[in-house]
């Protein structure tokens, strides 16, 4: 991973990509939270723009569009609300084309039980911890801090630890003020994007018309995305652009996002 510090700015960046996007026929994969719309202290209170809802049906009628999250299926559906792109939910466990598309794949579906487990675990672990969030989302399930007091987050890091303990067979990893635990499958939102691509008929190397894959997102999950597109196609990082990252553009935060999609908008038409 390259220290981002002289990562190019995206949008000034948009002529050279156009360049690159010439021929092929571009695929846009975008994280929600803090990507496509601004983090809120809650998930449940995270809220798309409207203009930026009309910028992915603009854009879906031009390219394939798939939101790729952490989220939940049914939840990510809902709080992006737009019929004609696909979802990648839990962190990419769970894949769900539009209607026409005929898509779908659930990954790590025998793991459900334990799942199930470990939150009732974390639940009675954290019933007295105030501000701990336990969010079950059908194949993960997510430990949120953000809202815990900072002396009491240790006592979050114990319960997780301890319930990790419990269920080794899970796998537990870390995001902002976050943490996750998911089926021991080795796979993430990059080998999903790889998927998704490959039954489009976009996958690396198909030959005339090849698939550019352009990957935005903010979080430390949203990298696996990045190395899977490095070298084919193009990996934007949302946010703060000194942290270590394998993009090679950047832009600040959800506005820079919406830019940036228009500038691709206008470039595929």
């Amino acid at each position: 991973m390259s220290h981002s510090q002289g990562l190019p700015d995206a949008l000034d960046a948009l002529p050279d990509i156009g360049r690159r996007m010439a021929g092929k026929k571009t695929a846009l994969f975008l994280d929600l939270d803090g990507t496509l719309a601004p983090i809120a202290a809650r998930p449940d209170l995270v809220e798309v723009p409207e203009t930026t809802r009309e910028l992915l049906e603009q854009l879906a009628r031009l390219c394939p569009v798939v939101v790729v999250s952490g989220r939940g299926l049914e939840d990510l559906r809902d709080k992006v609300g737009v019929r004609s792109v696909f979802y990648v939910a839990d962190h990419g466990f769970q894949v769900l084309g539009p209607v026409r598309q005929r898509l779908e794949l659930e990954v790590g579906r025998e793991s459900r039980p334990q799942l199930e487990q470990a939150a009732a675990a974390l639940r009675r672990a954290l019933a007295t911890v105030e501000g701990a969030l336990v969010e079950e989302k059908g194949l993960s399930l997510s430990v949120h801090y953000r809202l815990v007091p900072r002396e009491r987050q240790a006592a979050v890091l114990r319960a997780v630890a301890d319930v990790a303990e419990r269920f080794p067979m899970l796998r537990v990893t870390e995001g902002k003020l976050v943490h996750e635990f998911r089926p021991p499958d080795d796979w993430n939102k990059g080998k999903a994007l790889v998927w998704v691509m490959e039954q489009l008929g976009l996958g690396r190397g198909s030959g005339i018309g090849e698939g550019f894959p352009i990957a935005l997102g903010d979080d430390l999950t949203d990298e696996d995305m990045f190395a899977a597109v490095e070298g084919w196609g193009a990996a934007v990082l949302v946010g703060d652009p000194g942290r270590p990252t394998r993009a090679s553009y950047w832009v600040a935060d959800h506005l820079g996002t919406a830019r940036f999609l228009e500038g691709v908008l206008t470039l595929l038409r």
